[in-house]
Formats: structure tokens, sequence, C-alpha cells
């Protein structure tokens, strides 16, 4: 280990002190690898605070939004076969998937808009608590609404668009959509796909879209004005748009679930920095180079990225850094990210070979916050 990977571990162990043994997250794992090379794991804290079980190298998480990369990758494999064409617009896949703008226009959304968050759809928590996602009975993914994923998906194409597709950018259950789109496809259950063609090859065996060992699984905490307090099942919390998380830990464990796409699945975190690894060495056994760049590269130019900040831009279901000047980060251009709103982000820069997890069971602080933000400046110290 170089000079530099000991300043960045002394770094990192110093925020694992200033939260997780403070107290302020309950636990977590985080692992750094360096152009193949891991130069820092550390998993600690407690899985579950009321029992005293400990955070361990193989505990799981509710990845949340961490799910979209892996439905993302799974559907960028069938580009590869040549089974998704991502011109073409949703309805080619799915035809009962009429999209229309606010004033009943009808508006397809491409594939490619779909998978960059520029196709017009959004999520019920960016709205108001009563707004039209909620009236429609439209799933986030979180919650524990019991519902398929194609009825789920019909009922987001009954809502308007927000606006006209590849006209902005915003975050939504498009992914969610994508995963319907996987199964037309396929003909395969979601979860079936996904392990064929993603979590298979790579041997993520604890990656999927309930927990493999519940007897591993983190217990859910969240911020509250109280101090950190342990979720209730289900859980209602403010978003910072003003509208409503809606929560249910429970999910990890209920095989009756639908499969989102967007925020389903269960995972390690060396599951997932295999993922990442796979991708930023070129995307064997898993994905072409070709397939990767899409993955990768900016689809949105002239759109902001606002839940991404200044200077990031996004591909076909990462946010990409168009701009580290913008960005205030030390990361290299092309770099690319995303978090979940358990507790969980990752990035990769592929300009310093730097592959990142960041997991905590804390919803607020582990996600973009104060904890995640600390863990990327050790590691890069310039970074936002």
């Amino acid at each position: 280990m170089g000079s530099s990977d000991s300043q960045v571990v002394a770094r990192l162990d110093a925020v694992f002190d200033g939260f997780v043994v403070d107290g302020n997250v309950v636990g977590a794992s985080v692992a750094v690898s360096r152009e193949g090379d891991k130069i820092y794991m550390r998993c600690d804290g407690f899985a579950d605070r009321e029992s005293g079980r400990r955070v361990t190298a193989d505990s799981l998480y509710r990845l949340a939004s961490l799910t979209k990369l892996v439905t993302s990758v799974t559907a960028l494999s069938l580009w590869d076969e040549k089974r998704l064409d991502l011109a073409e617009p949703v309805r080619t896949y799915l035809p009962w998937f009429e999209t229309r703008l606010a004033d009943g226009t009808p508006a397809d959304i491409t594939l490619s808009e779909l998978m960059s968050h520029s196709g017009g759809l959004t999520y019920g928590f960016l709205g108001a608590v009563d707004g039209p996602m909620v009236a429609a009975g439209v799933s986030d993914g979180l919650d524990d609404a019991r519902l398929s994923l194609a009825e789920n998906c019909r009922r987001i194409a009954t809502v308007p668009l927000i606006c006209a597709p590849g006209s902005a950018w915003n975050y939504s259950v498009s992914t969610d959509v994508l995963g319907a789109v996987i199964e037309a496809v396929t003909g395969e259950p979601l979860p079936q796909a996904v392990s064929a063609r993603v979590t298979g090859p790579l041997g993520m065996v604890d990656t999927a879209f309930t927990a493999v060992d519940p007897a591993r699984l983190t217990k859910a905490y969240a911020i509250r004005p109280d101090g950190v307090v342990p979720m209730s099942d289900p859980q209602e919390l403010p978003s910072s748009t003003g509208g409503i998380v809606r929560y249910s830990p429970g999910r990890a464990l209920d095989s009756q679930a639908f499969p989102s796409g967007g925020s389903g699945m269960v995972g390690s975190l060396d599951d997932y920095l295999a993922l990442l690894e796979a991708i930023r060495t070129g995307g064997a056994p898993i994905l072409s180079p070709e397939a990767v760049r899409l993955l990768v590269t900016d689809q949105v130019a002239g759109l902001d990225v606002p839940m991404a900040g200044a200077g990031w831009g996004f591909g076909h279901g990462v946010a990409v850094l168009r701009d580290p000047a913008a960005a205030g980060t030390a990361r290299g251009e092309g770099a690319w990210r995303w978090a979940g709103v358990y507790g969980l982000s990752y990035w990769v820069d592929p300009a310093s070979g730097t592959s990142a997890v960041s997991m905590t069971n804390t919803a607020g602080t582990g996600k973009p916050g104060h904890f995640h933000d600390s863990v990327t400046r050790a590691v890069h110290p310039d970074a936002a």
C-alpha cells in the first residue's frame, strides 16, 4: 500500500470514528478499490442496535436506488443481444404503456429517455402528498403495496407526464417501467432475468429482490428530531421536496412484493463492488465495452440534473460527471455515481481507477449527506 493509500485509510477511519462509533450512523460498510486492489474495507457499528448484533462483512442492506444500476445493466445486456433498441418507444415492448401530456396529447417515451430519466415520468414522493401519482395508487417501490409490477406500470401510464419526453431531467419510476420491459422481452420474471444476466455471472450470491438470509439483514433506522430511531413498518418520512417517502422495511423479506427495478433489491458490500469493478474494467462478463459506454456517457446534454448537482449529467442509469470544476470535485470527467434513500451510495472514477461503495442502515445521513460526503472527501480530499 502506497503512502497516499495509507492517508486514505486514515481519513476513512476518522470518518467511521466520527459517525459510526459516535452513533450518528448505526451501522456501515465501506469498501474502496483502486486499480482492482481493495485498499480499504471496514464494517462497523450495529446491524441491529437493540439486540446488539454487529455489522459484519456479509451483512445485507436494502439497496433502494442502488437497484437501478443492476436493472439498467440487465437492459443493456439485452441491447448487446440486439433484443432492445434504445431509440424505440417503450410501447414497442409494452403496447399498453400509452403516455400523455397534461393536455391529453399522446407522447411516447423512448427507451433511452426512460433509462436517462428524461421521459417526463416522476416519483410520488417528489410531488405533493396528494399528488397525481399518489392519487393513481402508484407505488414508488419502497412500500408494501399489494400489486404486480405490470399493474403498477399500468397505473404509472395513467398519470400525465410532467413534461414532454426529452425536454427535462426528472428522477422517476422509469427504472420500474424498465423492469417491465425486461420481463416482456425475455419472457422471464425480472428476478430471473437479473440473475441470468448480471448477478449470476458475477457471483453476486447475496443480491436478490428479497434477503437471501434474513439473519444477515440489517435493521433500518431513520434520523428523527429525537435521535436515530428504528423505522416502523410502514414508515412515512418527509422528502426534501415536500412530499412523503413511504417505506416498508419488511418488504426486503416479502416474496410477494413486486420486484421493483428501481428500488427493490437487497445486497452486500462485496457483491456491489464486484458489479462496479466489472463495469469499470470494460463490462465482461456481463456487458460489451459499447454497452458500458452507453451506460456511463451523458445522454442528457443541455439538461440540468438537479438531484446530482452542478457539473453532472446522466447516462443510461447513472449520474455522469461533466465538469469537475463546476461540481467542485477532484474526481475526473466521466466519473459516475448514485445513491439510495435507505443510506447507501457508490461512485466510480475511471481516471484514478477508483471504485467505492458506502452502505449504511441509516436513512438520512447515510445517503447523500454528511456520512457519504465525508467518505467521498476522504478518498478524494478536494471532492465536494
